[in-house]
């Protein structure tokens, strides 16, 4: 967002007396003509990719797997995207890629939350620690 966008912003919203809902504030956006062409069309493309992320989790076989496996994998310029396909036109390698895509999240997530469980403790030194136990700690 440019200085300028920015102060477009203040003085439109500024202009807004008592409490709005985001519905009021966008509606005051639209009506001021703030959305500039680009943003409209990034902003679309977003929204058209999200709503199709959403509709491939939802593509199921008739006993209810999932259809398509996505991982996120490098471009040949070195940046991430994710990639579809249907399980059933799979390699050996792309099971590979699928199961090591999954650990590779699940160790994260689990260095994630023994962090949170390490500043737990020392946020709140009088917990039992075996009260933020992780269930195979039991």
């Amino acid at each position: 967002m440019t200085h300028r966008e920015q102060e477009q912003f203040d003085r439109l919203v500024r202009s807004l007396y008592g409490w709005c809902t985001i519905d009021d504030i966008k509606a005051k956006l639209d009506r001021e003509d703030y959305w500039s062409k680009q943003f409209l069309t990034v902003a679309l493309d977003t929204a058209k990719k999200a709503k199709i992320r959403q509709l491939m989790r939802k593509v199921k076989e008739p006993d209810g797997r999932k259809t398509f496996a996505s991982i996120v994998q490098p471009t040949p310029n070195g940046e991430l995207q994710r990639v579809y396909k249907q399980e059933t036109l799979f390699t050996l390698d792309d099971h590979y890629q699928v199961i090591n895509y999954h650990v590779d999240r699940a160790t994260y997530h689990m260095h994630v939350a023994e962090d949170h469980r390490e500043r737990a403790l020392k946020q709140h030194p009088t917990v039992d620690p075996t009260q933020l136990q992780f269930p195979w700690e039991l």
